[in-house]
C-alpha cells in the first residue's frame, strides 16, 4: 500500500482525465515528479466530507495545478461524484486566503499557506445541507489517505450506521497521525488519532489505532480504537476496525466503526450481546456470583469487584478462577467450522481483550496463559496469539502480555484493566491447510487456576483476505 499511496498521486498527474477535467492536467510526462510541488501551495490535497446529519460522506481530492482554475471532486461511498471549481485564481507561493469553490451540489471557502500547511475548509453547504470537510496537503514525504466509514450505536434512539471518517497522514509505516470525523446530532466533530505497533502479516500490515484526545461532544468524549490493516505493495486497500465510547454524560454509550471499503471480509463476529451466539464452550458456562466464573455477563452476575473499563455496549466474556468451580483446565470458547469466503491465504484474529487490575500489582502466575488457536480439521491446533505472565521476580503475581518469541512469558503488548484491541495472523496455505478445507476453527484456550486471575473477552473477528 505505501507504494500504491504515491503511485495513485502521480497518477492523478499522468492518468487521461474526462474531458472537463482535461484543462487542469499536466501534460503526460515520465519525468513528472511530485516533489515539485512538496513545498508549495500547489499540489494535491486530501481529505474527507460530512454532512452534518451524517446522511452523506465522501473523500475529497482538491487539485491545484495551475493559477487560473482549481477543482475539487468528491468520492461519495455509494460510487458517485460531485464536482467544484476555485471561482477566483490561486498564485503559485502565495496563501490561499478563502478561495471559493463551486458546483452544482456543493460550495465552500478554501485556505492554505504559501507551502501548502494548515489547510482549511469552511462554509461548506451541500444541497443546501450543513456539512464539513477536513483536508490536509499530500506529498512525496507524507502522502494523505482518506477513508470513509461509519459507527453503530446499538443502543441511540437512531441505530442507523452514521459517519465515522479517517484521514491518515504518513506513507502507511510505523507511527503516523489521524484526523477522525464524526456526525452526531446533526452536527459534525473532528478529532485526533494515532497509530503505532505495526506487525507485517504476509500480505499486509496491522497497527494499532486509537484517538490521541478523543472527540468532544458537548459536556461527553468520544474515545475510539482498533486496528487498521494495509495492504503492502501486493495489496492496494486499507481498513479500520474499532470500537468507540461516549462517557462523560448521563447517559454514557459505545459502539463499533468500520471503513467502507475492506481489505479483508468478516468471517464470524461475536460481540456477547444477545443469547444468539456464534460460539460454544467446552464446559458449561458457570459462576458462583462472586469471584469463580466462565460466561458471556454484563457483570451483574459476578463479583461486584470485577473491573474492566470501555465496554463495549453491555455484555462481554468473562473468566477467573476457572477450577473453583470444578472445571478441569484448560477449557475452551470456540468456533467451529467456519466457512472461508474466498480461500485467500492472509486470515486474521482480532478481540479485545482486559484484565481486572488491582491498581497495585499484576495477578497471573507462570502457568497461567490465555491462547488463541487456529485448525482447518478439528485436529491439529497451531497457536496464533499468546497471552502469558511475564517473567518477574518471581513465579506469581506477573503482569499478563502478548508472548511474541514463543519461549512461554510475555513479552509484548500488556493486557491492562481497559479494553484494547489484540490481533493474532496466520495463513491458509498447503502447508497450514494441507486437506485444502474450506472451513477453519478458530478456539481460545484458558488456563486460569486461581483467585484474581482472569480475562475479559469482547468483540471476536475473523477475517479473511478479499
Amino acid at each position: 500500500m505505501k507504494k500504491l499511496l504515491i503511485l495513485s498521486l502521480s497518477a492523478l498527474f499522468m492518468a487521461a482525465c474526462s474531458q472537463d477535467e482535461q484543462e487542469l492536467t499536466t501534460p503526460n510526462d515520465t519525468s513528472f515528479d511530485l516533489k515539485i510541488f512538496d513545498d508549495t501551495n500547489f499540489g494535491v490535497y486530501e481529505g474527507i466530507f460530512s454532512t452534518a446529519k451524517g446522511d452523506a460522506r465522501a473523500t475529497i481530492t482538491i487539485k491545484i495545478v495551475q493559477e487560473d482554475v482549481a477543482m475539487a471532486t468528491l468520492y461519495f461511498n455509494d460510487g458517485t461524484t460531485t464536482v467544484a471549481r476555485s471561482k477566483s485564481p490561486i498564485v503559485k507561493g502565495e496563501a490561499i486566503d478563502l478561495v471559493a469553490f463551486g458546483g452544482n451540489d456543493i460550495s465552500f471557502l478554501f485556505s492554505a499557506d504559501a507551502d501548502g500547511s494548515n489547510s482549511s475548509v469552511t462554509d461548506v453547504v451541500y444541497k443546501k445541507e450543513a456539512a464539513d470537510i477536513i483536508t490536509a496537503k499530500s506529498t512525496s514525504r507524507v502522502p494523505v489517505t482518506s477513508l470513509t466509514g461509519s459507527y453503530v450505536c446499538a443502543d441511540c434512539a437512531n441505530p442507523s450506521p452514521r459517519t465515522f471518517n479517517v484521514m491518515i497522514s504518513g506513507d502507511g509505516t510505523g507511527d503516523q497521525t489521524y484526523t477522525a470525523q464524526a456526525s452526531f446530532n446533526g452536527n459534525t466533530f473532528n478529532g485526533n488519532g494515532a497509530q503505532d505497533g505495526c506487525v507485517t502479516a504476509g500480505s499486509f500490515d496491522y497497527c494499532n489505532v486509537g484517538d490521541t484526545g478523543g472527540i468532544s461532544i458537548g459536556a461527553g468524549v468520544v474515545n475510539w480504537n482498533g486496528t487498521v490493516l494495509y495492504g503492502n505493495s501486493l495489496v492496494d486497500c486499507t481498513q479500520l476496525i474499532g470500537q468507540w465510547y461516549f462517557t462523560g454524560s448521563a447517559n454514557d454509550k459505545s459502539g463499533t466503526f468500520s471503513t467502507d471499503n475492506p481489505c479483508a471480509s468478516v468471517l464470524a463476529f461475536e460481540d456477547f450481546e444477545d443469547d444468539t451466539v456464534t460460539y460454544t464452550t467446552s464446559v458449561a458456562e458457570f459462576t458462583d456470583g462472586g469471584g469463580d466464573f466462565f460466561l458471556r455477563t454484563d457483570g451483574s452476575d459476578i463479583s461486584g469487584g470485577y473491573v474492566v473499563e470501555n465496554i463495549v455496549e453491555n455484555f462481554f466474556f468473562a473468566a477467573q478462577d476457572i477450577d473453583g468451580e470444578g472445571a478441569t483446565l484448560p477449557v475452551y470458547l470456540e468456533f467451529t467450522d467456519v466457512a472461508l469466503a474466498s480461500g485467500a491465504q492472509q486470515l486474521f484474529v482480532e478481540l479485545l481483550l482486559a484484565e481486572d487490575d488491582d491498581g497495585t500489582s499484576q495477578d497471573w502466575d507462570e502457568s497461567d496463559n490465555v491462547i488463541v488457536q487456529y485448525s482447518f480439521d478439528n485436529v491439529t491446533w497451531t497457536d496464533v496469539l499468546n497471552i502469558e505472565a511475564e517473567a518477574g521476580g518471581s513465579s506469581f503475581n506477573n503482569t499478563p502480555r502478548v508472548d511474541t518469541n514463543g519461549d512461554g512469558f510475555g513479552d509484548g503488548k500488556e493486557v491492562t484493566n481497559v479494553f484494547d484491541n489484540f490481533v493474532g495472523a496466520f495463513q491458509n496455505n498447503a502447508t497450514t491447510n494441507p486437506g485444502g478445507s474450506g472451513t477453519v476453527s478458530v478456539r481460545i484456550q484458558f488456563q486460569l487456576n486461581s483467585g484474581d486471575e482472569d480475562i475479559a473477552i469482547d468483540n471476536i473477528y475473523i477475517l479473511e483476505e478479499l
